[in-house]
């Protein structure tokens, strides 16, 4: 490496290691204290102690030792507060929410602008109030009914996957999702897991789940690395980052792009660019994409754990197929019709929701303004995370919430209203909460119900008969999912295999 490189690259390291310095001083020095949290090191805090696997549990260890709701910790100069209760997260997400509702501005995002193009990462403002308003019109919970003919035609088409290539049902869930997406947003129909649109737009989310990551990159800690060209020492995020924003412009401008050009047509299907997304794409395109990613990584994680605990669980399984046939038979597939008549199935979805949580570690606000919470001085700036996993497994709002129990969500053979919804926690909370919540769970219940009914999921067997058992490890990051499995998957009668084709 030249030597002028290198004195270039040693330069700007002091120079960011200088301002790490100067910012922690200056935040470090209020009257009041900081919300407790680990040790930090002289300039790069606690960087190295920052879990890179199960981080949810890890913050929820911290807060346990540090009797504390709110912890606080530094990674080189980038503050992170922890929320670990509900309550907290109610009392600042919410009842503060002017404060607490904006994005972190990460310099990867900025300087790439990668992420400017999604309403979950757009800054607070005019537009964003605009742009959300036209995505909870679209999909409030009275509204959303006018979309089920089409999931319950995505449930049958991923029936028919499964029915035929039982193997790839990763895949088969990856296409439902990507179906009803492009189907609802744009009023476009894909038929295949491999169609390009899908595909794109996977790997555009994939981008996003990692650039969203907090001192995921070098970059964010030391700013001035944006200036630095493509070949230098750490400047590999740069190009990720131009691959990334050509996936998410691709999949957005040619899905839109489609839909306007269908919207003359005569057989046009209605979505919810037809009925305003226009409003949005004048908007300086900031997004055109929440509600997408939103449905796409709740339903594919939530239907990855569905066959995970189905493997796992055949009791659990049995009983939710007993229920089914009980009521709906053996003559007919499952409609949204019979959803008030299988509270059990209903609460295997919460407990799904509940046990394996899409995004362990939510939120990702920034804190515009200096704020006190419980004598704690939260300083302005600060990346916010809600520690959605530990809510979730909160021994006294959920008894051995290390057992998967759709149970806890019934009495008297219905759903417990006293019991805390999970859907309350795992789509966030305040102004930037899930606009499509409702839909991501009338979506999945769908999916869960018809499968159920046509399908034994079971172990997979190796080549000398013996059972095969999943892990139950998750992927980390902002958002999770199951490592890749094998399990059996069979229709459960050869009429279930003919209500399926017919």
């Amino acid at each position: 490496m030249p030597l002028y490189t290198v004195g270039v690259f040693l330069t700007l390291l002091s120079i960011g290691l200088t301002t790490i310095t100067l910012l922690n001083y200056l935040r470090t020095r209020h009257r009041l204290p900081l919300p407790p949290g680990p040790p930090r090191w002289p300039i790069i805090a606690n960087l190295f102690q920052v879990p890179i696997h199960n981080r949810a549990e890890v913050f929820h260890l911290w807060s346990t030792k540090y009797k504390s709701d709110v912890i606080y910790f530094s990674a080189a100069g980038l503050p992170i507060l922890v929320l670990d209760t509900a309550d907290a997260a109610i009392e600042l997400l919410e009842k503060r929410s002017s404060i607490y509702s904006s994005r972190p501005v990460f310099t990867l995002m900025c300087s790439t602008r990668i992420l400017l193009l999604t309403i979950s990462m757009t800054f607070s403002g005019d537009a964003w109030r605009r742009q959300r308003k036209i995505f909870h019109q679209e999909f409030s919970r009275s509204t959303i009914a006018h979309f089920r003919p089409h999931e319950l035609a995505g449930s049958r088409m991923m029936l028919r996957n499964l029915l035929h290539s039982p193997q790839k049902f990763e895949a088969h869930i990856k296409h439902f999702a990507g179906y009803l997406i492009l189907l609802l947003a744009y009023g476009i129909e894909v038929h295949s897991s491999n169609d390009p649109l899908i595909v794109t737009a996977e790997r555009a989310m994939e981008g996003i789940i990692v650039a969203t990551l907090p001192g995921r990159f070098l970059v964010d800690f030391i700013p001035l690395l944006r200036y630095v060209p493509p070949w230098f020492p750490f400047a590999n995020f740069k190009r990720l980052a131009v691959a990334w924003r050509l996936h998410m412009n691709d999949v957005l401008n040619k899905s839109f792009d489609m839909a306007k050009k269908s919207m003359s047509s005569s057989s046009a299907i209605p979505s919810v660019t037809s009925h305003g997304l226009e409003a949005i794409e004048a908007e300086d395109g900031q997004d055109r994409a929440s509600m997408e990613l939103d449905l796409q990584k709740a339903t594919v994680s939530s239907l990855q754990s569905f066959f995970l605990e189905m493997t796992r669980r055949p009791d659990i399984q049995e009983r939710a197929q007993r229920e089914i046939d009980d009521f709906v038979g053996s003559d007919r597939l499952p409609s949204f019709d019979d959803e008030n008549s299988l509270p059990y199935v209903t609460a295997l979805l919460k407990e799904i929701l509940r046990f394996s949580p899409v995004a362990p570690c939510a939120g990702l606000r920034e804190l515009t303004a200096d704020d006190v919470y419980k004598g704690y001085h939260m300083p302005a700036g600060s990346v916010v995370l809600v520690n959605v996993w530990a809510i979730l497994h909160d021994p006294i709002e959920y008894p051995e919430p290390e057992r998967f129990n759709p149970d806890r969500f019934l009495k008297d053979g219905k759903l417990n209203p006293e019991v805390k919804d999970p859907a309350t926690a795992a789509f966030g909370f305040g102004r930037r909460i899930c606009p499509a919540r409702h839909m991501a769970m009338s979506s999945m219940w769908i999916a869960m119900v018809s499968i159920l009914s046509c399908f034994d999921i079971r172990k997979a067997v190796d080549e000398k008969g013996v059972h095969i058992e999943p892990s139950g490890e998750y992927t980390s990051g902002i958002v999770t999912q199951p490592l890749p499995f094998k399990c059996s998957i069979r229709p459960r009668s050869p009429k279930h295999a003919a209500l399926i084709m017919a």
